[in-house]
């Protein structure tokens, strides 16, 4: 290894090659033939210096960081102005993830190279790292206008692309180094991460199929792919990649925390909880942990806790409209609407094509009576997502209740259409059947109403959520007026009866919660509204039981995927 040292011993082109062709050793993970490790130290500081840097340099190809440092730092103390010294500890200093320090080394090569691509490239993802967009974007572009194809810059500059959702500029940085490298397992992966995004899954898959072929090794090839089995429901392939991705990096907080909210959509809360302590032991303040910690409490109705932790994930920096739907959700959950509106509305204002936050809000305009409000946001999510089969039927149930029977019947065919093996879905489509039982018996077609009413109540009590009481109220008194159309009057009779009886328990589960909450119990949500029925007088009347006419659109989204 030659020794840039700052000064006019070098012209700065010579310089710069001798530091990016030192470089290469690592980016590119080279062998050397030859090893300075464990032999006898040589005699001039020049010599030394040199030694102390390329087994520094060896230390790093290894992934060696800690053991990489104290030649390095050895080395820069002998020779404060060795270029090649200073720019292989920036990497180091960054790769450890000690980011000041690194900038303080790479600007020290830049003081004396301004044109470094190795240094641009180095500090760009320095401040990639610490979210300093705009000034990563600069020193890429600048590192690229003087190289044009050198390839890590365009890894660099294709993954920041990539984080900002700036997919086709992306996919150009990163189809160019897979020109080049059609091997690079890194960059198929940050590749098929794009796709993913762009919801192009086949190709998503074919690239990070490829990159695990390449490397079974390879931990972050092994997460993404486990992000596109979660984004395709598809969770216990989700977990075996999260679980071998963990085993390669125990401590990767993004795969700990995103495997968690993998367990959570399988309703395996503790291991959910499990893996969010062990990411907030390592990191106290990570958002993207507090964000799933607070899903899984509103999943097990401890609203409280959803609420502190969704707010500290807030606090601490939470980008996205994630939070803002969850929040929204458990105000919702707690009666508190308006606080749940202002809340979509934000997460909408963030994304505004946040599908779930678009149903939300249109489930809260439908309760207050704003039908059109309500349709315009479910029609904005269908162009999002078209055959996502929860927005048609909840369009569907507005319509009903606007009295447009031909579209609702078009939009709830149409939903229950679709095949799902997903426990809330499966429940919410109950939702879709009660609804479409009623546009039938409004319609007079009363055996057709009378299948699909008696299907969702059976549907109901072979679930372990249930609908809410008044939907499932709403049911009743929908299938008893159908029971009457027929003469059946001992069977409508028997319906009223149940929902009397419902009440009653209803009552009972209202106490029972105000006692846990006063204890601090809370029980997992079986999805059963707390707050239908009231005393008055001493006599039991349930708030919303006095006709069939509404039954609500179902919302209940905190069970619904995130893509990572």
């Amino acid at each position: 290894m030659e020794l840039v040292f700052a000064g006019p011993s070098l012209n700065k082109l010579e310089q710069e090659e001798l530091i990016f062709n030192n470089s290469q050793s690592y980016y590119f993970k080279s062998t050397r033939s030859k090893s300075n490790k464990g032999k006898a130290p040589r005699h001039t500081i020049e010599e030394r210096v040199c030694d102390l840097t390329y087994t520094g340099n060896e230390y790093l190809i290894e992934d060696d960081y800690a053991s990489a440092l104290p030649f390095l730092n050895e080395a820069v103390s002998l020779a404060p102005d060795c270029l090649v010294a200073l720019g292989i500890r920036a990497e180091v200093h960054r790769l450890l993830n000690l980011y000041d320090k690194a900038l303080e080394d790479i600007n020290k090569v830049l003081k004396y190279q301004p044109d470094s691509v190795f240094a641009l490239t180095n500090r760009g993802e320095v401040h990639r790292m610490l979210g300093h967009t705009e000034e990563a974007l600069k020193n890429l572009n600048r590192a690229l206008e003087i190289r044009p194809n050198n390839i890590r810059s365009l890894e660099s500059r294709g993954a920041l692309f990539q984080e900002l959702r700036r997919h086709e500029e992306a996919l150009s940085d990163l189809n160019r180094v897979l020109e080049a490298e059609p091997e690079n397992t890194l960059v198929l992966a940050c590749r098929g991460t794009v796709y993913r995004m762009m919801k192009e899954y086949e190709k998503a898959m074919n690239d990070l199929n490829a990159a695990v072929e390449l490397n079974e090794m390879d931990a972050y090839a092994l997460e993404q792919r486990a992000n596109l089995f979660h984004v395709m429901c598809e969770y216990e392939k989700a977990l075996a990649d999260f679980t071998r991705s963990l085993e390669i990096e125990p401590n990767n907080i993004y795969a700990l925390s995103t495997r968690a909210e993998v367990y959570r959509m399988m309703y395996r809360y503790d291991e959910a909880m499990s893996d969010l302590d062990k990411t907030l032991k390592i990191k106290p303040d990570t958002a993207h942990a507090l964000e799933i910690r607070g899903a899984t409490y509103r999943m097990t109705a401890k609203y409280k806790e959803a609420l502190e932790t969704i707010n500290r994930a807030i606090e601490v920096g939470s980008e996205g409209p994630f939070p803002y739907v969850i929040r929204g959700e458990v105000y919702f959950k707690l009666g508190m609407k308006e606080m749940a509106l202002k809340d979509f509305t934000k997460a909408l204002e963030i994304e505004s094509t946040e599908i779930w936050a678009l149903c939300y809000r249109a489930q809260i305009y439908y309760d207050m009576g704003r039908y059109n409000e309500a349709i315009e946001d479910l029609d904005k999510s269908l162009t999002v997502q078209q055959k996502e089969w929860f927005p048609l039927a909840a369009r569907g149930a507005v319509y009903r209740s606007m009295g447009d029977y031909d579209k609702a019947l078009s939009d709830l065919n149409a939903a229950l259409s679709y095949k799902t093996n997903d426990l809330h879905d499966l429940q919410f489509q109950v939702t879709a059947l009660q609804n479409r039982g009623s546009v039938y018996r409004i319609k007079g077609e009363y055996e057709k109403a009378l299948a699909d009413l008696t299907e969702a109540i059976n549907r109901d009590m072979g679930t372990v959520f249930g609908l809410s009481t008044q939907t499932i109220v709403f049911t009743l008194f929908e299938r008893a007026a159908v029971y009457d159309k027929f003469g059946d009057h001992d069977k409508a009779r028997n319906d009223i009866i149940k929902t009397m009886q419902i009440g009653i328990e209803t009552i009972k589960h209202v106490k029972r919660k105000l006692r846990e909450g006063e204890k601090g119990e809370s029980k997992e949500d079986t999805g059963r509204s707390d707050n239908v029925v009231e005393e008055e007088n001493g006599n039991m009347t349930a708030n919303d039981y006095n006709s069939p006419a509404d039954s609500g659109i179902g919302c209940d989204f905190a069970s619904r995927s995130e893509s990572p």
